[in-house]
């Protein structure tokens, strides 16, 4: 592929086209494409799900930016079944946009390197739930969210332990 026979939907920054003229593809065909646009220089400006129209499943739309050209591309694809190739093992610029997905629509983004959440602590996909985030045990590990509750919790000279805001005892 190269920059002069793209299969997607052309466009100016700041134009605007309808969404029927943005070309429909499978979503395998639609990861194959961007991960040959990505390959060749272009960059994801935006890869989102969308209920489709009448209700029944859901699209993923993306827009890629030929920096080059000033030029934008559009397309996108019906997802059947609960999942799509994802890209974002080849091409990392993909992941939070496919975990995103993820999240929001319960689509699974196959092959994913590192499928966690974005904004919640847990999200069910068509056929399991993510849970948590990474998390490291030790002696010397603190997880710094925990610490502000913990120091919100204290009463009285209890917050003077913390050394908060105080320089250290000579």
């Amino acid at each position: 592929m190269n920059r002069d026979d793209m299969p997607l939907a052309s466009l100016i920054n700041a134009g605007s086209i309808p969404v029927e003229a943005v070309p429909v593809f499978t979503s395998g065909e639609l990861s194959r494409i961007l991960g040959e646009s990505l390959g060749i220089g272009l960059r994801i400006s935006a890869y989102f799900g969308a209920q489709v129209r009448d209700g029944t499943g859901t699209q993923l739309l993306a827009i890629l930016a030929d920096d080059e050209r000033n030029k934008l591309y559009a397309g996108r694809a019906s997802v059947a079944g609960g999942g799509f190739p994802s890209i974002a093992k080849e091409h990392p610029q993909a992941q939070l946009f496919e975990r995103e997905i993820a999240e929001q629509f319960g689509l699974v983004p196959e092959g994913h390197p590192w499928l966690k959440p974005v904004r919640s602590n847990c999200f069910q996909t068509s056929d399991s739930t993510v849970d948590g985030f990474y998390r490291v045990e030790g002696e010397q590990v603190h997880e710094v969210a925990d610490m502000v509750r913990e120091a919100l919790e204290l009463e009285g000279d209890g917050a003077d332990d913390l050394g908060a805001g105080r320089p250290a005892d000579p």
